[in-house]
């Protein structure tokens, strides 16, 4: 049930101590599962980036049993001891960790998470932006067409728009002759496709958002956390 602490897999020991930056604070367990469950069902692969200790590939394991697991950690410390515990898991023929840094790592994945900072979500931008979906706890992702839905932004990859003229399709004008009627008629078709397929923000709850000081023992920051109305 919502808000309960979700069960780690026999073998697996997941540890909510923080350590080194505010990146090393894990994401809350009840949060990875409520997020997986929003998520689309993967057609190729899921991945997250910077998996940690893989709260999110051990969770998405159970969610979708078949589904190829990738993990891709930049501390080759903690990537082992997560290769490990998948070992442990018995789930080395599904979920495979990788040691190196998710900007530079190139997945075959169509669905993905992560839990990164702005700065490097913008540097995956052009690899996140040709995802099915995906999903930032926390941060933002520059330049895609987000929602926020509690502490976590959701991505859709945006469905292509089709315009119609005797009885053929187009994806775009043809040219760009004002006196053209049938790009005319593309053009507008495709405008208010866009506007109708804009998506609202929506948020999980009423409630509103509070700028919260977190701190984990060597460092304080701020974070935006959503707070449902009592």
């Amino acid at each position: 049930m919502a808000g309960e602490r979700p069960t780690p897999p026999a073998g697996v020991c997941y540890s909510d101590a923080t350590s080194g930056t505010p990146a090393a604070a894990p994401t809350p367990l009840a949060e990875v599962v409520r997020v997986l469950a929003l998520l689309p069902e993967p057609k190729v692969a899921y991945a997250d980036l910077g998996c940690g200790d893989g709260r999110w590939l051990f969770a998405a394991a159970e969610r979708w049993p078949g589904v190829r697991i990738i993990g891709v950690e930049l501390d080759p410390v903690t990537a082992a001891a997560t290769r490990d515990q998948v070992r442990r898991a018995g789930l080395a023929d599904r979920v495979t960790v990788i040691t190196g840094d998710a900007t530079q790592v190139d997945v075959q994945v169509d669905v993905a998470t992560a839990y990164l900072y702005a700065d490097v979500l913008e540097q995956l931008r052009p690899r996140l932006e040709k995802l099915r979906a995906f999903a930032s706890y926390l941060h933002r992702p520059p330049g895609l067409p987000v929602v926020r839905n509690g502490d976590s932004w959701f991505y859709t990859q945006p469905t292509p728009q089709a315009a119609v003229w005797n009885g053929r399709t187009f994806t775009s004008a043809v040219c760009s002759d004002p006196n053209c009627a049938m790009c005319r008629s593309i053009r507008a078709q495709l405008s208010v496709a866009v506007s109708v397929a804009a998506p609202e923000p929506t948020k999980a709850a009423s409630g509103k958002w509070v700028r919260t000081k977190v701190c984990n023992g060597r460092a304080c920051w701020f974070e935006d956390r959503w707070v449902p109305a009592q």
